[in-house]
Order: C-alpha cells, then structure tokens, then sequence
C-alpha cells in the first residue's frame, strides 16, 4: 500500500486542527514529494507589502532571482494564478517577475503551479517539479482532491 494516502491525511489532519502554516506546508510538500512523478515540491506565500511570494515551511528553497532584489516583484504572476487557478512552469518562465528568476537559476522548467490558500487570509502557491515527459494533468485533478477534501472537513 502506498504511503502517499497517509501523508495526505496527515496533511488534512493538520489543516483541520489549524496547526502552524509551515508545519502544513512540509506535510502537503512531503505528500507530494511521495509520488514517483514528482522531483520537488514547494509551498509559497504571498507577501502583499514586498510584492513577492515566499517560502513557507522547513523544505529546501529555491534560489534568489536575477536582478536587484529590492526591485523584485511577482505581482504579474500574482494576477495570472488568480485569474487562471494554475500555470505549466514553463508558462510561469516566460512571465516578467522574481519567482520566474528563482526557477531558471535552479534549473526547474517541467511542472505547474496552483492557488492553494492554507489559510483562508492568505494567498498561496503550490509549485510542484515532475519528472521530464510526466503528463500535468494528474496534477490538476489532485489539487481539485485536496481542495474538496479540505473544504468537507472544515464543515
């Protein structure tokens, strides 16, 4: 039996039990992390005053992005996650800002990136890294699991 299912409920559990947002972040990034497709996962939040998103959590980061970083912004990239709900990496690159930096200086070009809030005040990101030739569309259907599977607990 997979291990995968377990991490998934450890992560619901923690999000239903409002536990610290880095602790859920490492477990939601750790699920992921348990599936053969996946090379990384990172959480990410929005940092309204700086204009950028940040890392949340314990798990490796990514590096700084090109550039002065006192003139970073991922305002743009802000607007297309919420407008869209989710980008392809590859989309993510070609988009003027700081996280499209981040990912070229680490070398990440295969993956998506989705809106995922874990708390509701607070914009997020979910970015997950999959292996070359691995199909995105799994990845669209368990971050809609997770969402329903979050949203019935909380009721």
């Amino acid at each position: 039996m997979s291990r995968n299912p377990v991490r998934l409920h450890t992560w619901l559990r923690l999000q239903r039990e409002g536990v610290a947002v880095s602790a859920r972040a490492d477990a939601l990034c750790r699920a992921l992390r348990g599936y053969p497709e996946v090379r990384q996962a990172y959480y990410l939040v929005w940092q309204a005053g700086a204009g950028i998103y940040t890392h949340e959590g314990s798990g490796q980061h990514l590096p700084p992005g090109q550039g002065d970083p006192l003139g970073a912004s991922d305002e743009r990239l802000f607007e297309q996650v919420a407008e869209l709900g989710r980008l392809s990496l590859s989309a993510v690159r070609s988009v003027d800002c700081w996280l499209a930096g981040r990912l070229r200086r680490a070398g990440i070009s295969h993956g998506q990136v989705f809106d995922l809030a874990l708390e509701a005040d607070q914009p997020g990101l979910l970015l997950v890294e999959v292996q070359p030739g691995v199909g995105l569309e799994w990845l669209g259907r368990w971050r809609n699991c997770c969402r329903r599977c979050w949203r019935s607990r909380q009721a």
